[in-house]
């Protein structure tokens, strides 16, 4: 039982250090290639144009609904859902860390 904490803390500091390094401006965010299908694009950011504006989905919100169904899931404690929820945990807080955090409307 000692064990759990640094596993959820090991994933959660893991899981912002990726999103970090995926998601900041300054690093690969910018070298990703642009993938589109129609009206939604998908790379390197989640967008949909509707009527010539954009509306982002920030990977924050992405990893709150992914979080969501796996509590929902895992009614059982495992270390494995333990760690993977502390990655999820660690890339949801990462993303409330950027100013444009609750701006959706491009």
């Amino acid at each position: 039982m000692t064990t759990i904490p640094f596993i959820i803390v090991g994933g959660f500091l893991i899981g912002y250090l990726v999103c970090l390094f995926f998601t900041h401006p300054k690093r690969l965010k910018n070298k990703l290639p642009s993938i589109n299908v129609g009206r939604l694009y998908i790379a390197p950011n989640i967008k949909i144009k509707i009527r010539g504006r954009f509306f982002h989905l920030h990977h924050w919100v992405h990893l709150t609904i992914i979080f969501t169904v796996m509590v929902y899931l895992s009614q059982d404690i495992f270390i494995t859902y333990l760690f993977w929820k502390g990655i999820v945990l660690g890339g949801i807080s990462q993303g409330l860390t950027y100013k444009d955090r609750f701006k959706f409307r491009e």
